[in-house]
Parts: structure tokens; C-alpha cells; sequence
């Protein structure tokens, strides 16, 4: 396993890359990932630009919060005014990388203040990535810890250029195309697949997107954390 880091529009990006192929590019703005290859062969779909991918519009492939419909919510009965552009995906995440023979790992943290999104509590959100070094998989695991009771909910909108879907259940989506297959497992949330259309080099390119959905809305407190994990598996339909 082996891991660079390099420079681009004043932002460290860090690329990973396992001893099987597995290669993904990370971005501390919204704890995000740019890029997914397998073998060479780029499996992800984000604005080739990284002006344009950091965007404060641009959502591929980064950490939301995307809690609510309304503009105000009842907690306790207590009425709280929500902030519709307060969006985690538009923050600087903290980085704390870590490298051993059989996996790489990286946890993105961010503070979100009390009443900064128009909710109660001060919130620590935390998401981590993890690699094997021998196998094609990605673990994602989700946390988020506060100091009074208030709603959490975060997760990444993933696009993915396979252009079939194999499986579609509650906790589990299996994309493939003629020579891969991701399947995507988690025992808490529930997957949208979304078709999505992206312009590269006046080429229209065609995605799935992923979006892992809480099945109800999910209250923390002091005593209790937001935690949610999902498993990618990628998988070679034939040899190269």
C-alpha cells in the first residue's frame, strides 16, 4: 500500500493505492473522494476540473447532511428555523491519515457549532475511510457525536460510470457493467440509484448515483452517537 499527497487550488489532496489495484483519490473539502480506479480503468465519475469539483454546487462524491424537507422542525416541542445552505460538503475537513502492510486508513473530522445550521447542540462529525491493502474493498464508516439532543445524518453521494444495476434491496445495490461489479452493503441505510449525465471533454458521460438514505429520521444525545457503516466491494468480471 502506498500513499502520495499533492497540491492542487491551495488543497492537499492524497491518493491511495493497494497492491490489487485499488486506487482512490481523497479531498479534505468535504471529507471527499475525487476518484475510483480499479486496474487503471477510472470507475467514478466527478468534474474532471478541480475548480469546478470543488464548487461549493458540486456534491460527487463528497460527506452531506441532508437532514430535512421542511424549513423548521419540532424537537421537544421547540421550534428550530433550519439554514438551507448550511451544507458540511462545503467545509475544510481536518485529516488524519494512517498507513500500515495491510490497510490504509484516513478519518475526516469537522465541527459543526450549536445553532450554525439553525439545530440545537454542538456536533463533532467524523468519517473515515479505510482500504484494504490485499483485497478490492472500501470501508466508509459514519459518526457524529453531540452535546445536547438533535437530528444527525450524514452520508457521500457516490458516482459511479458502470451503467447496470444487478441488485436493488433494502441495504444493498449491486452496479456492474461488462467488466466490473461494485456491490455496495450496509446494514443501516437504505440506497437511491440515480442516473446522472456529466460533461468531459465535450464527451456526455453517463453515471449511477448512490445515495445512502436513513430509513427515519435519527436523533443523538450525550450519551448516544450517530454511527453508520457501508462496504464497497469491487470485483473483476474477467482477467486483465
Amino acid at each position: 500500500m502506498i500513499y502520495k499527497t499533492y497540491k492542487s487550488n491551495g488543497i492537499t489532496f492524497l491518493r491511495a493505492t493497494n497492491e490489487v489495484g485499488l486506487s482512490l483519490l481523497f479531498c479534505p473539502i468535504g471529507a471527499a473522494i475525487k476518484s475510483i480506479s480499479v486496474d487503471n480503468n477510472e470507475l467514478f465519475l466527478t468534474p474532471k476540473s478541480v475548480q469546478n469539483f470543488l464548487s461549493s454546487d458540486n456534491l460527487l462524491g463528497k460527506t452531506i447532511n441532508p437532514l430535512f424537507d421542511n424549513d423548521e422542525i419540532d424537537i421537544r416541542g421547540d421550534k428550530y428555523q433550519l439554514k438551507k445552505n448550511f451544507q458540511i460538503s462545503r467545509f475544510y475537513f481536518n485529516a488524519k491519515p494512517l498507513l500500515d502492510n495491510n490497510y490504509f486508513y484516513i478519518q475526516y473530522s469537522f465541527s459543526k457549532k450549536k445553532m450554525e445550521d439553525g439545530l440545537p447542540g454542538n456536533i463533532n462529525y467524523y468519517i473515515s475511510y479505510t482500504m484494504s491493502n490485499t483485497k478490492n474493498e472500501l470501508l466508509v464508516d459514519y459518526r457524529a457525536i453531540s452535546d445536547t439532543y438533535t437530528p444527525a445524518y450524514i452520508s457521500n453521494i457516490f458516482p459511479f460510470l458502470l451503467s447496470d444495476i444487478a441488485t436493488k434491496e433494502d441495504g444493498k445495490v449491486v452496479l456492474e457493467n461488462d467488466d466490473y461489479q461494485i456491490e455496495i452493503s450496509s446494514n443501516e441505510y437504505v440506497f437511491e440509484v440515480v442516473n446522472h449525465q456529466l460533461i468531459q471533454d465535450d464527451i456526455v458521460k453517463s453515471a449511477l448515483l448512490i445515495s445512502p438514505r436513513e430509513k427515519g429520521l435519527y436523533y443523538i444525545d450525550k450519551d448516544k452517537q450517530y454511527h453508520r457503516q457501508i462496504i464497497y466491494r469491487f470485483i473483476r468480471k474477467r482477467a486483465w
